[in-house]
């Protein structure tokens, strides 16, 4: 005697394997030029804007760049009290997320 699956398992797993593709986020192979990343990173801090980090170890970080720390900068996670200080040498990537 075979048992058959059960459907709402089948249709489960089918939902969440099409959920996780849909909202899966393509990694970014592009790298800004320096001056660039200057520039967007001091209007995300001077306008608050949320902002996703695309650092060059392959992490990402989405938050808002509280302040300067010298040649740093301080991004808090979005909903989180989560910090990291970081430089703009180690940033492949930035964009800004809509709120």
């Amino acid at each position: 005697m075979q048992t058959k699956p059960n459907r709402l398992h089948a249709v489960t797993h089918a939902v969440v394997a099409t959920s996780k593709q849909f909202f899966e986020l393509p990694a970014t192979t592009q790298v800004m030029p320096v001056a660039q990343l200057t520039q967007f990173v001091n209007q995300a801090l001077a306008k608050q804007y949320l902002v996703t980090l695309h650092f060059q170890d392959g992490t990402t970080l989405s938050g808002r760049i509280v302040r300067p720390i010298g040649e740093r900068f301080l991004i808090q996670a979005y909903h989180s009290n989560l910090v990291r200080v970081f430089a703009l040498a180690e940033l492949r990537y930035i964009n800004r997320v809509a709120a």
